[in-house]
């Protein structure tokens, strides 16, 4: 499967999601075998998450977090509401990794995909 193949290449692979978007879970679960656990945020006395491995992780919905007023003063192409929320939820995956004390990350979004001969060329 494409999807640990690129797991065994870093030490933790994390595909944002949307908590709504079961469609495109299904989706990578049918096409690309993305049976993922959902991440979950370490905290010291518990188990470090598996090395190796993919996990869903909880992206931040645009629609339910808007941006601030300076987003939208800032960008001359005004990206809208998606765009917000997901340069936050990239941004908390980097955090997160980086508290965990990750080394490697793959962030992969929820409509991520595959050349046909990827998993070969990987």
């Amino acid at each position: 499967m494409m999807i640990d193949a690129l797991a065994e290449h870093n030490e933790s692979t994390l595909v944002l999601t949307i908590d709504n978007r079961e469609d495109r879970r299904e989706w990578l679960r049918k096409n690309h075998g993305f049976n993922l656990p959902w991440w979950q945020p370490w905290h010291p006395g518990a188990p470090r998450p598996e090395k190796h491995k993919a996990f869903w992780f909880r992206a931040v919905d645009g629609q339910q977090s808007p941006p601030p007023r300076w987003w939208y003063e800032r960008q001359p192409d005004k990206p809208g509401h998606g765009a917000w929320g997901c340069l936050q939820s990239h941004a908390q995956a980097a955090q997160q990794a980086a508290a965990d004390d990750v080394e490697s990350l793959l962030v992969l979004e929820d409509d991520v995909t595959f050349l046909p001969d990827g998993e070969e060329r990987l």
